[in-house]
């Protein structure tokens, strides 16, 4: 039988393919496209904004994690395509959260599907794979699995705010040198929304001290008992000296920013040895800022 299945010739496998097709089905390369009228069981995931996405450095989009079947799972969306389909095709992936839930079962055999709502017909287009040689020499063997859908209400939805702006704030440091505290805050300000902070320690955030600036964006946002929020910012932090002749030094960010992670930046922006004890001006522009809000219904 394993013999047969090796030789059976390509025009074989699309007559066997063809079997799966309906008046609502199609399939092409293995892949049996079907369209319905019902939402997915597990979890959805919305992007709002895709072509301002498309051209950051985000890569891929992990989404939240979500239970099925007694495991934890995630849905892996790369913007552009992976690998030799880059810039032609969306590509999607389902992966499993923790990696420790194999160590007793060592494998998971799953049969999934993914869905592309179609906004205009409202429905949804169902993606499965499907492999060949389920018929061979008029013979097949057929299991039953009953799968009761329940909709969990679960979803997410990835938001690009505009890339096209450029918000900066300034922030006048004077003397920084002899600070005593171990860091300090600039005022809130706001961009796109959102409210922001800048955190400096004078003598470095950790050891060896007394070498390097320590420079940080911190997103000063409330927590929402509504929905979970995170935030992929870019953004550059750049530091100015008022020395003769002055000098300025920046770095860039690409980041992922929470209510409980919500600083990001570097630990050694810049040594000590090339500042002096005049005014500093640090400047913090954010050029891209995407949001994403998760929901249960």
């Amino acid at each position: 039988m394993e013999k047969k299945r090796k030789e059976m010739s390509e025009e074989t496998i699309k007559l066997e393919e063809n079997r799966y097709v309906t008046p609502n089905t199609t399939i092409c390369n293995g892949i049996l496209r079907s369209k319905r009228g019902q939402r997915p069981a597990h979890y959805m995931l919305r992007i709002n904004s895709y072509s301002k996405l498309a051209v950051t450095k985000l890569e891929s989009y992990e989404s939240d994690v979500f239970e099925a079947g007694g495991f934890n799972w995630r849905m892996v969306v790369y913007l552009r395509g992976k690998n030799q389909v880059r810039d032609q095709h969306i590509s999607m992936y389902l992966a499993i959260a923790k990696r420790e839930e194999l160590n007793a079962v060592r494998e998971v055999f799953v049969h999934f599907k993914f869905f592309v709502y179609d906004q205009i017909r409202d429905q949804y287009l169902v993606i499965q794979d499907v492999t060949n040689g389920y018929l061979v020499d008029d013979s097949c063997v057929f299991g039953a699995e009953v799968f009761v859908v329940q909709c969990s209400g679960n979803w997410e939805c990835l938001t690009t705010l505009d890339n096209k702006f450029k918000d900066s704030y300034i922030w006048k440091l004077s003397n920084y040198s002899q600070i005593v505290e171990e860091f300090c805050e600039s005022e809130a300000f706001s961009i796109k929304g959102k409210t922001w902070k800048l955190r400096v320690y004078p003598r470095g955030d950790r050891s060896p001290k007394n070498e390097f600036l320590s420079i940080f964006l911190v997103l000063n946002e409330d927590e929402s008992p509504v929905a979970r929020k995170k935030w992929f910012a870019e953004y550059t932090l750049r530091v100015k000296n008022q020395s003769v002749p002055p000098r300025t030094w920046e770095s860039n960010v690409a980041a992922w920013l929470s209510q409980r992670r919500n600083t990001w930046g570097f630990s050694q922006f810049l040594s000590l040895k090339d500042l002096n004890e005049y005014t500093l001006i640090i400047e913090c522009q954010i050029t891209c800022l995407s949001e994403v809000e998760h929901f249960k219904q």
